[in-house]
């Protein structure tokens, strides 16, 4: 199976994308200015095949919408407190999966007054003296979902179809990052007799092209 396209709405609250694979082509080439979202598309396509779904809980974004071939289509749309990944076949869902911070309201609202420095007005009014503004709740998580990313509730991950999990299984999707383009790594100087040890900085895209060539191999045989 193979990704047609990727649409997201509203990432950091400004950009739209919406990028479509030719079909029969093999390359498909990303360019823009720094800080207008290239790796974080990248990233929502790694973190969805490789199962991270709390990747999308801090993500700022209202939905993203991946088409794949056979009229499948995963859409992944963002609330205050929850993102839903639902799975269709044409016009047909035959799946949907929650990935939420508490099992129910009272309880995120016991947590905030509990265990953050943002000060309870209302069951819903917050004041945020971090930016000395009045929020409601949902205005609260949008704005801090770092503070609440680490109390996902794990049970409510399960994918429920065996089609889901096989369309899921089907992309096998890696990501090198810029910063791997170089590393630190230790050599031997034999122009000393004691073949003195040292650090090195060496450039890698050859030997991550290598290994980037013998995944596909491997996937491939």
């Amino acid at each position: 199976m193979k990704i047609k396209s990727v649409k997201i709405e509203n990432l950091f609250d400004i950009f739209d994308y919406d990028i479509s694979f030719k079909p029969g082509e093999n390359v498909l080439i990303i360019t823009g200015p720094n800080g207008f979202g290239k790796t974080m598309i990248l990233n929502v396509i790694y973190n969805l095949f490789n199962r991270n779904f709390s990747f999308f809980q801090s993500l700022i974004f209202d939905k993203i919408t991946l088409t794949l071939d056979e009229n499948i289509k995963i859409i992944i749309s963002k609330q205050p407190d929850k993102v839903i990944f639902d799975f269709f076949e044409g016009e047909r869902q035959f799946d949907s999966f929650r990935n939420s911070y508490f099992d129910n309201r009272s309880e995120l609202i016991h947590f905030i007054d509990k265990q953050t420095p943002f000060f309870r007005l209302t069951d819903d009014l917050w004041r945020d003296d971090l930016q000395d503004k009045i929020l409601n709740t949902a205005e609260l998580l949008k704005q801090y979902p770092d503070i609440f990313s680490e109390l996902i509730n794990g049970k409510n991950l399960k994918i429920t179809s065996v089609k889901a999990s096989l369309i899921l299984d089907s992309i096998q999707v890696h990501l090198i990052q810029e910063q791997r383009l170089f590393k630190k790594t230790l050599t031997q100087d034999r122009r000393f007799r004691s073949e003195k040890i040292q650090t090195v900085i060496t450039e890698t895209i050859q030997v991550y092209a290598e290994e980037l060539k013998q995944i596909i191999d491997n996937l491939t045989q």
